[in-house]
């Protein structure tokens, strides 16, 4: 006698993860001899996005350019942000999702947050700590 089993599939809470990013300040470029012209990568598990060249070409630019993503729990993912000029990595920042604030308010966005940006090879000032060399902000915005 055949005997039929239903499955059971695991289905996760998925969200709309809206990246609103905003201005970077005091870039450190290895090139000093041009200006920089920086893009901002984010990624978030297997999904990155970019955003344009600023059109500031300077070491404080602004982007003011949204990026969406889906987010699903229990949120283990980290958001990779990486601030680049010419295929080079300036800085990079992760931020664990579930450290992202859920907005309770539905008419309010979220406030603006700066994030200390480190070079990749993670460079250490003359007393052993890590060194900052620039920030990035950005609001984060999880319903």
């Amino acid at each position: 006698m055949n005997s039929t089993r239903s499955k059971v599939y695991f289905s996760p809470t998925l969200h709309y993860l809206r990246v609103h990013v905003i201005a970077a300040q005091d870039l450190v470029p290895s090139d000093k001899s041009r200006p920089p012209d920086p893009i901002v990568r984010v990624e978030l598990g297997n999904q990155g996005r970019t955003t344009r060249p600023s059109s500031m070409k300077t070491i404080n630019p602004e982007w003011n350019e949204e990026l969406m993503y889906v987010a699903w729990e229990p949120f283990n993912e980290n958001i990779v942000v990486s601030v680049e000029d010419k295929d080079e990595v300036i800085g990079r920042v992760l931020i664990p999702l579930r450290n992202v604030k859920r907005r309770v308010e539905n008419a309010k966005l979220p406030d603006a947050q700066w994030f200390g940006l480190q070079k990749p090879s993670l460079v250490k000032d003359e007393g052993g700590r890590r060194k900052i060399n620039s920030l990035v902000e950005f609001i984060f915005d999880l319903p």
